[in-house]
């Protein structure tokens, strides 16, 4: 729960958005980059990342709106 709290204090809708954007830029610009230089390896690990990022910046939002 302290952690919660910390994340909180830290965790707004300005700092969301940054995580969304940044998540969607790596998506749909460096992915994109990336399968047209044929690095095959990097466009996956590079896809994993912003799906990370899209996710897991919306669950730590809601969970903090959820719990806080």
């Amino acid at each position: 729960m302290e952690i919660i709290k910390k994340l909180a204090g830290l965790f707004n809708s300005y700092i969301l958005v940054m995580i969304l954007l940044i998540g969607a830029y790596t998506l749909f610009v460096d992915v994109t980059k990336l399968k047209k230089r044929e690095y095959i390896r990097e466009m996956k690990i590079a896809k994993y990342i912003s799906y990370f990022y899209i996710f897991g910046g919306l669950i730590t939002f809601i969970a903090i709106n959820i719990f806080m």
